[in-house]
């Protein structure tokens, strides 16, 4: 009989040592994992910073081109506005050059009537 409770008692013993290996092990998985989860946390959280700094940069880019695209627009409007004074200017300019031309005919044949009166 104290063969058997002993018998019976180091079997206890053993699975009692199992159990609490067992315990040890899984506590140890269990604080494993709440580090692992909260890595995770961590880097979706850094993951979701990058997004929406990525969005705010990606914002402030179409801001910008957007602003860019005016500036040249306005820069074309203004050449080709340049462009047309220069043209009107010169078309003056020959307007005046004829009408000299035309006055200095009127001229000579003004002298020349008076020289044969």
């Amino acid at each position: 009989s104290s063969g058997i409770n002993a018998e019976y008692g180091g079997e206890l013993k053993r699975m009692e040592e199992g159990l609490e290996s067992e315990r040890k092990a899984k506590a140890a998985l269990d604080k494993s994992l709440r580090g692992k989860e909260a890595e995770l946390k961590e880097a979706n959280a850094k993951i979701q910073e990058i997004t929406d700094a990525k969005a705010a940069l990606d914002a402030e880019l179409k801001k910008r081109d957007a602003e860019l695209i005016a500036a040249q627009t306005q820069l074309e409007e203004e050449q080709e506005s340049g462009q047309k004074k220069d043209r009107i200017i010169k078309d003056l300019n020959n307007k005046i050059h004829d009408l000299e031309e035309d006055l200095e005919v009127s001229e000579r044949g003004g002298e020349r009537e008076r020289e044969r009166e």
